[in-house]
This record gives C-alpha cells, structure tokens and sequence, in this order.
C-alpha cells in the first residue's frame, strides 16, 4: 500500500510513506504504520506601525506542537523482529487478546497390586489338579499370581506339554521357562503373567555328595516387562535338602546371589525377586548372606516373611523353608502374605487334595502411586492490527 502527503507549505515537495513487506515467520505479526499528525503552520501577520513608515518585519507564528506518536495499540508493535510479517490493514484498530496458558496438571495414577507366588510341585503329574489350582487362583483377582515360582517341576513327561510347570502355565495362560536337573527327571520353572524377555539358569558347583543321593542343584533367572513397574527379574532356588549340610547351602546361595548381582551390574532391573525353597529355616546361618552386601553387591533384599511354617506333614506343616525376597530401588508396599491351602485345596464335587507337601506362599505388594505431568500448553502470541492514516489533503 502506498501513501502520498503533500506539504501545505506551497514548497512544492512531497512525502512518500511506503509499507514494505518483509520476511516471514512461523508466527507471523500484523503491524500497522501511522503517519504522524500534520503540522499545522500559521500565516505570516504584517502590523503596520502607526507613525512613520517602518519596514515591515515578518513574524512567524509559533509552530504548534507535533502531535504524541501513536501508541501501540494503534499500530507500532513493542518487539518487532526482521523475520516479522509487516502488513498494513484498513481493518479498525483492534487488540487480539492472548489466550491465557493451560495449567499443567498432575495426573494420579492408580496404586497397582502385584501378586508373587513360590510352590513346591512335589513331583506330581496330576493335570486335574494343576488345572483345579490354576481356576482357583484365576476365579479371584486378589489372589491371582503375576509370577509363580516352582520346584520339584517334573519333566519329560512324554505329553505335548513337557513338564507339569507347562502343564500349570497352559491351565493359567501365562508363559514359563524352566530348567531339569542333570541328575533326575525334576528341576525348576518359572510361570509369568508377562513375556519372558531373557531367560538364563546356572548348574551350582556346589552339590551333595551322590553317596547321600544329592541332587545336581540349579538356580533358574528370568526377566520380563511390567506395565508400570518397568524390567523385573525373577530369581528361583532350591538347595540341598540335607539339615547338616549347611555349607553346601550356604554356597550355593552365595553362587546364586553373586550370579544375580552380576546380571544386576550389567542389566539392571526395576526389581529382582528371590524367591523358592531354601531347605534352610529363618536363623540358619546361610540365611544370612541374603542381607550381605559384600555378597549381594547393588541388590539390597527386603525381607517380609512370616513365620508360618510352610513345609511338613498335610494339613500340619512344621518348618519353614519356604520364601521370597524383593530389591529394587523403589520397593512395593508389602500389603500381606497368605500360605495357601492348609486344608488341601477343594473340588467342586466337595472333596479336596494336598497339592504337596509344602503350601504355596503368595505375597501381595502395590506399587507406590506414581504422576504424569503433560506439557503446558504455550500461549498464542498477541495480534494488533490498527488503521493507517489517511492521506492529508492538499
């Protein structure tokens, strides 16, 4: 747009206001351009003097001020930049109001229950029963397992399902891995409510002499993805059974525990469960190398268990051997522990049976509340748009 002035002077010259277009933004400005007021010049007044001639003196009248420059609203934008879009706008003068910033707010999560269960499997190969347990635990989410360790996992059964620990995985519909002894037909497995990431097992060095009928003992580890919670591993034992042979425990705890520390260095997880049979009771003295550090290194267990025996005769148990252990820098909330099916475990027809000669201990835990923030929404930048000054008159 192009604007012509014309001095009342009579001199002759004219002053040329151009709006130039300029650059571009991502945002771009509208800014407006208005002339400056006139200035209005007074004619020369010629007095004559009322005795002898005099030469006649012009006398200007005083120039009246200039007029305020336009404020902002009418056009001059505060902070103008070269990659601003200027633009001129017959539009009337008018402020675009920002729209004011959207608060952040904090989103509350939901404590989230997490359910941990360890069972020794007597070596049974019983579907119906593994099938029975399995609905059970199923029919009430308060009791529903995420993981579930197990021992005396039978294998080579010769069916499609290889061990009873998949036989137990299919009936729950969670994935498992586990790992026979050298030795015998048994070993252990672990169940998961969640895809097994990695999964890695060790044959410990340190065993029962076969002339006391010893086991070839493993530890088994697992790694898989919780929703919330982020990696957690799973670490499941089951030591020597001989009360005498403490330090054959005792080092093949000490095995598993710096076996688990050094996956911990090289991938570490969100938590690390311990958990299994661990032919020892509570004041064993192997027990003791689980709060070691010099043993554990950057795994430091908690260590909720009760003193509910969980091993001995059915319906009477009179030890317990039976537990789980829990690191992670931002520990669960330990909300209780049952030891399940003392009375053996009922049918729908009104019987019962003893799943084995040890109960399953299950733990409950929730994981602390956690908060997501969303970004604040920025707010738009103001728009002025103003009116330019018509051009002045000849």
């Amino acid at each position: 747009m192009l604007y012509s002035l014309r001095s009342r002077s009579g001199l002759g010259h004219s002053l040329l206001l151009v709006g130039l277009m300029c650059g571009c933004s991502s945002a771009p400005r509208v800014v407006n351009f208005a002339a400056p007021s006139p200035v209005a010049v007074a004619p020369v007044a010629v007095t004559p003097a009322p005795a002898a001639p005099v030469k006649l003196v012009a006398v200007a009248a005083p120039v009246a001020p200039a007029a305020k420059p336009a404020s902002p609203a009418l056009g001059v934008l505060p902070h103008w930049s070269p990659n601003d879009v200027v633009k001129l706008s017959s539009s009337p003068a008018t402020a675009v109001p920002a729209k004011p910033a959207v608060a952040s707010t904090a989103v509350a999560v939901a404590p989230r229950p997490l359910n941990v269960m360890t069972v020794n499997l007597e070596h049974h190969d019983k579907p119906f029963e593994l099938q029975t347990v399995a609905a059970q635990l199923k029919a009430n989410a308060a009791h529903t397992p995420d993981f579930v360790f197990c021992q005396e996992v039978l294998f080579n059964r010769g069916e499609a399902e290889d061990s009873t620990a998949d036989v137990f995985a299919k009936e729950m519909g969670y994935h498992v891995r586990g790992t026979k002894r050298t030795s015998d037909r048994e070993g252990i497995a672990i169940l998961s409510k969640y895809p097994i990431d990695y999964y890695d097992s060790i044959n410990l060095k340190s065993q029962t002499s076969r002339l006391l009928l010893g086991f070839r003992r493993v530890s088994t580890m697992a790694e898989t993805t919780v929703p919330g919670v982020g990696k957690v591993r799973l670490v499941n034992v089951h030591f020597t059974n001989w009360g005498f042979e403490t330090h054959v425990r005792r080092e093949q705890l000490r095995e598993t525990l710096e076996w688990a520390a050094a996956r911990e260095r090289t991938a570490p997880a969100a938590l690390t469960f311990l958990a299994g049979d661990f032919n020892a009771e509570p004041d064993f003295a192997e027990m003791a190398l689980i709060k070691d550090r010099k043993v554990t290194g950057p795994l430091a267990f908690r260590d909720s268990n009760g003193s509910a025996f969980s091993q001995g005769g059915r319906g009477s148990p009179n030890k317990r051997i039976d537990f789980i252990f829990v690191s992670g820098a931002n520990l669960p909330a330990f909300s209780g522990e049952e030891l399940l099916w003392k009375s053996g475990v009922p049918t729908a027809d009104g019987g019962s049976f003893y799943l084995s000669d040890h109960l399953a201990v299950l733990h409950h835990y929730v994981m602390a509340p956690a908060a997501t923030t969303p970004a604040p929404t920025k707010a738009p930048k103001p728009m002025i748009t103003a009116t330019p000054m018509a051009p002045v008159a000849d």
